[in-house]
């Protein structure tokens, strides 16, 4: 097997995050995917195509358009702002939050990790998100920008699951035991559909048979009534 079709075999899994505060958990990732011998997709490591005199974040959501999977990873920073939104305002949309809705728009699985501090941080937004004075007179030890709760609030609006975690590992066990879910409901699903397609091919031969019996059945009667046809009729 040659290695173009070894890679396609691969699932391709697009890290989301923000770069240098979240660095070292990118590494680990990297590897921990490799493991597993799938596809990671960091921009770092140049696995996204850039496209000459075009922005840079354009060819990322593209890249996550195009991959199997999404790991996304939010910690204290948010991020600078994507260059295809308006962000004039103050809630402005960043790079990690626009590849989100990329993949959510594209139906690409979502793995949501947040950093247990700053869920803790978002509870105490969410519990005053009708205050907005108040709000916004919070010193947030964790979060360096209150959009990093709006983002949070955005993924829960859309029911889609989160996981907190202090380190690397708590994502690892997490994604370990995720995508073992995912091979089992795959398998199960092959097993149910090799029954229906039992059970459909039993029901094809059942029809069949039904035919050919009829065809038995009535070919005696035929027989007869071009037998009767056919006699002379004789006068006593």
């Amino acid at each position: 097997m040659n290695d173009k079709v070894k890679k396609k075999m691969k699932p391709r899994i697009f890290i989301s995050s923000t770069f240098y505060d979240l660095k070292y958990i990118r590494e680990e990732l990297m590897r921990f995917i490799v493991s597993k011998n799938y596809e990671p997709i960091l921009f770092e490591n140049g696995n996204i195509g850039y496209t000459p005199n075009r922005a840079l974040d354009i060819s990322c959501y593209e890249a996550m358009k195009n991959s199997d999977m999404a790991i996304l990873i939010i910690g204290g920073k948010y991020g600078s702002p994507s260059t295809t939104d308006n962000n004039e305002f103050e809630e402005y949309v960043s790079v990690t939050r626009k590849e989100f809705r990329s993949a959510n728009e594209s139906k690409i699985p979502i793995y949501t990790f947040v950093d247990s501090k700053v869920f803790t941080e978002y509870e105490l937004y969410e519990r005053n998100i009708n205050e907005s004075e108040a709000i916004l007179n919070i010193k947030f030890n964790n979060a360096d920008n209150i959009n990093i709760f709006k983002f949070i609030n955005e993924i829960k609006i859309l029911g889609l699951p989160m996981f907190q975690f202090l380190t690397i590992n708590d994502i690892e066990h997490i994604l370990n035991e995720q995508w073992a879910d995912l091979m089992k409901k795959y398998l199960t699903q092959l097993r149910e559909q090799k029954t229906a397609e039992t059970l459909q091919d039993i029901l094809k031969k059942q029809v069949v048979d039904w035919k050919n019996c009829r065809q038995t059945l009535t070919l005696p009667m035929r027989r007869c009534r071009i037998i009767r046809k056919s006699s002379p009729i004789t006068v006593a």
